[in-house]
C-alpha cells in the first residue's frame, strides 16, 4: 500500500492512504467518502482506518470526532482527499 506523507503543524508526519475504490471520485462513494488509513510516522500505535477523513484524522489526533477540532483539521482532509482523487 502506497502512503503520501502531509506535515502536521507541530512538525509530526502524517501518513494517509486511500483504501479501496481508488478509481472513483470522492463523489461518487456517498456522503462518508472513500475509506483511509492513517498513521503518524515513527509512532507504530497511532494507526487509524476510517471516514470520513477530517474526523477519522481528528480522532488520530486525539480530538473527538463530534466536529470540535481546529480548522486546520479540515483543511488538511482537504488537501489530503484532493491529492487521491483520480479526477
Amino acid at each position: 500500500m502506497v502512503m503520501r506523507p502531509y506535515r502536521l503543524p507541530d512538525g509530526r508526519t502524517l501518513l494517509a492512504a486511500r483504501l479501496g475504490d481508488r478509481d472513483r471520485v470522492a463523489s461518487e462513494l456517498g456522503p462518508l467518502g472513500p475509506d483511509w488509513e492513517l498513521q503518524i510516522e515513527g509512532d507504530a500505535t497511532a494507526v487509524v482506518m476510517g471516514r470520513p477523513l477530517n474526523s477519522t484524522l481528528a480522532a488520530l489526533l486525539g480530538w473527538s470526532p463530534d466536529g470540535r477540532w481546529p480548522d486546520w483539521v479540515d483543511r488538511l482532509a482537504q488537501q489530503v482527499e484532493a491529492d487521491w482523487d483520480p479526477s
